[in-house]
């Protein structure tokens, strides 16, 4: 790293390698030249008088905690910290902004030099009168969620072209049946937006109220759904209903004059696929309705053109998933084993098995567990288990052809790569599982064809 301390003319020439550049102490410079693949950082007591940015390469990054008065950049470039006077540019230049309190939040969102603002830490809280605020969004802007970032609040977007990423964001909603802005996550009255990698929760404290996690409005008339982009979000906990309402994770709606937005929104057109791209990009987990098409210019039952699940889907998920329940806790809590090397016990309320650990040195594949395989067969060849998956891994095991032997391999297998071993270790004996927790996503299907999915847990004491 170069630190510079006084020139009229700074040429930074990282053509070829990333070169980092600290200009500080109390200097002036007229006119830097960065070329390509530059970090600059400008320090609280140095001015540059002009910075040209020649970033076709691999880009540039700027930290700017001084003074830049003109900025004239091509190519990728990335500003954070105080923004330049003037910025001049072919292309899109980054100004970037940290913000962690409700008012820097605020200011950001009206700054139009700013192009993403990235939100730190938590800001707002649980409280239902103080802790709780409403952002409008009124220009096109990149919201970023740094590391564990979350906001209590709702986001009205009503400008094209603004992203959502990274950050959790707690739904207020309301709980009396009032119908306020509180009721949603993301408000978006735009004929697109991208929303990624959310997670978007509804309730404050022990309070949850009628919400919906995202909806979707268009200021044009017939605008395609797939001109949203919403992929990558976790959608929780949207189950709360009121007479004649229920809260939902993403809704589509059409003609009519919300109060959230103050404008006519126009129709939507959305065809199966749309849909079932949303359902399967994104993850939804205990909300009453996961997504909805509502068209406000119809009545009665025709308001609603699309809807899932379907109250008739759900009952029968419930049903598949208590049926299940009730025969693993008729097969799981008649396994015998080895009280000499491992004790295990059942608990059917929390669906947790615990195993506890008597001989550490023992190998795991030295023990039997015949009667753990066979309870898992008889699950599969009469209860609908057709696959599993641990910890939330990237793949779905399906085991429905699997022998014995295969059966038990797999779980020695999928549980070693979920546990937390030391680099290069491999899961060879039964201490190596003391006083960790495994959770088992179990993939359910009967003959009607229902499907569904459930949590156990092992725990290894």
């Amino acid at each position: 790293m170069n630190n510079v301390t006084a020139t009229e003319l700074l040429t930074i020439n990282a053509t070829n390698n990333q070169v980092h550049v600290v200009i500080k102490g109390k200097t002036n410079i007229k006119d830097t030249l960065v070329q390509s693949d530059a970090n600059i950082k400008v320090e609280s007591d140095a001015t540059v008088e002009k910075i040209t940015v020649d970033a076709t390469g691999a880009g540039a990054q700027i930290n700017n905690e001084g003074t830049i008065t003109d900025l004239e950049a091509n190519g990728d470039v990335e500003i954070s910290g105080k923004e330049p006077g003037t910025v001049t540019s072919d292309t899109d230049v980054d100004v970037s902004k940290k913000v962690s309190s409700v008012e820097a939040l605020k200011l950001e969102l009206t700054n139009d030099k700013v192009t993403k603002i990235i939100i730190e830490g938590t800001i707002g809280s649980d409280d239902r009168k103080d802790g709780y605020t409403i952002y409008n969004v009124g220009r096109a802007v990149t919201i970023k969620g740094g590391v564990n970032a979350k906001v209590y609040g709702t986001f009205i977007v009503k400008v094209d072209d603004v992203t959502i990423d990274n950050l959790t964001i707690q739904n207020k909603g309301d709980l009396d049946g009032e119908s306020s802005k509180n009721r949603g996550g993301i408000y978006v009255f735009a004929e697109n937006v991208t929303l990624t990698n959310n997670t978007i929760t509804n309730g404050l404290g022990e309070a949850a109220g009628l919400s919906n996690a995202i909806q979707i409005m268009s200021s044009k008339k017939d605008n395609p759904l797939s001109n949203y982009v919403i992929t990558g979000n976790n959608i929780i906990g949207h189950e709360n209903e009121v007479t004649n309402w229920s809260s939902s994770g993403i809704v589509i709606a059409q003609n009519y004059t919300p109060g959230s937005i103050g404008n006519y929104v126009q129709a939507i057109t959305a065809t199966e696929t749309d849909y079932q791209n949303l359902l399967d990009n994104n993850k939804f987990e205990n909300n009453k309705i996961d997504l909805t098409h509502q068209d406000w210019s119809k009545s009665g039952d025709n308001v609603v053109l699309y809807s899932y699940p379907v109250e008739d889907t759900k009952e029968a998920e419930e049903q598949l998933k208590s049926d299940f329940a009730k025969a693993a806790e008729k097969s799981l809590e008649n396994i015998t084993v080895d009280e000499e090397i491992v004790t295990y016990a059942y608990n059917a309320d929390t669906k947790e098995a615990t195993i506890t650990i008597v001989k550490e040195e023992i190998s795991v594949k030295d023990v039997s567990g015949t009667g753990a395989i066979v309870a898992l067969e008889s699950l599969v060849n009469t209860e609908g288990l057709k696959g599993f998956q641990v910890n939330g891994g990237n793949d779905r095991k399906d085991i429905t052809s699997l022998t014995q032997t295969q059966l038990k391999e797999a779980i020695i297998f999928e549980m070693a790569a979920a546990i937390a071993l030391p680099d290069g270790a491999s899961l060879n004996k039964l201490g190596q599982l003391k006083e960790t927790t495994v959770e088992i996503k179990v993939y359910l299907e009967n003959e009607d064809g229902t499907v569904a999915e459930d949590i156990y847990k092992i725990s290894f004491k």
